[in-house]
């Protein structure tokens, strides 16, 4: 685990939304974990992974949903996958950020406004394909942002 210096809040599959945030109470959507962090503090949120029985479900058991496009405009605010020691024995070992299944499309799934951001372990997966929406996966506008064993999947739009 990266030291940071700030506060660490864990979200997870297996979490639920009443809970406070902590490794024994983790959320179970990203967005309530991150309405936790403070802008500027280093502060992180940390998606855990249940891997049940250590290599089954392993996709499922890291992923959190998300049904509506995201903003991560938080400066000095981090995004963590907590991996498991034996994580590259999978194709992808990071913890995943996916649409919801009812979800169609989303223009710009995931936005990087903030600065100074560390995103490390996450795979952003965009699995959607449309002929009248364009799909943007992960779209950077703030600066200093770092990227550390991150994985950016999804479909392509032909415009042709």
């Amino acid at each position: 685990m990266v030291a940071l210096g700030g506060k660490i809040y864990y979200v997870s599959p297996q979490g639920s939304d009443s809970g406070d945030g902590s490794i024994d109470n983790p959320v179970l959507t990203l967005e309530t974990a991150y309405a936790f962090l403070r802008s500027g503090k280093n502060d992180a949120v940390v998606i855990s992974q249940d891997w049940i029985d250590g290599l089954t479900d392993a996709a499922a058991s890291c992923t959190i949903r998300l049904d509506a496009a995201f903003t991560w405009a938080k400066p000095a605010a981090h995004l963590i996958g907590l991996q498991p020691s034996f994580a590259d024995l999978f194709i992808s070992p990071r913890a995943r950020l996916a649409p919801t299944a009812a979800t169609t499309a989303f223009a710009n799934f995931f936005t990087v406004t903030g600065v100074g951001c560390l995103f490390r372990g996450i795979q952003w997966f965009h699995d959607f394909t449309t002929d009248t929406t364009s799909q943007i996966a992960v779209t950077v506008k703030g600066a200093r942002n770092v990227f550390h064993r991150c994985h950016i999947v999804g479909c392509q739009n032909d415009d042709s």
